[in-house]
């Protein structure tokens, strides 16, 4: 759990404002895309990002910031006024072929910063995409090097968690720990062929999950935190496996409905 630290109160419209850091990438764009489709719930998408995002350039509800991110935190404030949830899809695509340096400024240094800029600006709740096997404990080896699944990635991965964990977000934190990511650019097709091939024999925790699925359920976190009736305690909550699947599976009008029944 995080400390209480209400800044506005939760608004009785349903409409909400999102924003997204990491919009151009593969799990990031999927977002955006299913945030727009549920124009009853969200009335505008906020972009942060280094590039303008070319699919998105002329669409109304998106509104598009450049900025330098590595001043993100004091870059993104104003452009976050108004912004009900964030998403925070960035990191490094294939790890293995970065330096530690590169990978701690993509997946921590750079998240954290956008992260405490929308606490400053008055976002209510914030969703990272993380990795399973996260784990702050965990240190560099020589054998696996920076690649994923190796200590130092699950480091880097349990220590932005971490940051985000510290922040007193009024409506918490949602964590993503997904496996192997499918329809994913940055997954080997060897890899993605051979994990196809056994997925049915490993745990849930490891079971792949396709890159829509898994913004889908970042969304549907956001929803539940949202909506009025919802925990008023702000906490961080981590979803892997079943969890992670079922909130998947879920969607944000049962979620408004299972809340407002409570």
């Amino acid at each position: 759990r995080v400390g209480v630290s209400v800044h506005h109160p939760i608004p009785n419209s349903s409409m909400a404002v999102a924003a997204v850091i990491g919009g151009s990438g593969n799990v990031g764009k999927s977002l955006v895309l299913q945030l727009l489709q549920l124009s009853s719930l969200f009335s505008k998408v906020v972009l942060i990002g280094r590039r303008p995002v070319p699919e998105f350039e002329g669409n109304a509800a998106v509104e598009q910031h450049v900025v330098d991110l590595d001043a993100v935190e004091t870059a993104a404030q104003p452009l976050l006024k108004g912004v009900d949830v964030a998403f925070v899809a960035m990191g490094t695509g294939r790890p293995s072929q970065c330096t530690r340096e590169g990978i701690e400024r993509v997946d921590i240094t750079i998240p954290t910063a956008f992260a405490k800029a929308c606490l400053a600006s008055g976002v209510k709740h914030i969703s990272l995409l993380s990795a399973v096997g996260a784990d702050i404990t965990q240190s560099y080896s020589w054998i696996t090097r920076t690649g994923a699944g190796g200590g130092f990635y699950r480091h880097v991965k349990g220590q932005v968690e971490k940051n985000f964990s510290d922040l007193p977000f009024p409506r918490g934190v949602s964590i993503m720990r997904p496996s192997t990511i499918t329809g994913n650019s940055n997954t080997p097709s060897s890899w993605e062929w051979i994990a196809t091939k056994i997925d049915g024999m490993m745990s849930t925790r490891f079971k792949l999950i396709h890159k829509d699925g898994l913004a889908k359920a970042m969304i549907n976190a956001a929803v539940a935190a949202l909506n009025p009736s919802s925990a008023s305690t702000p906490t961080t909550v981590i979803y892997e496996g079943d969890t992670l699947f079922n909130l998947r599976d879920a969607e944000p009008t049962q979620l408004q409905q299972q809340q407002q029944q409570q």
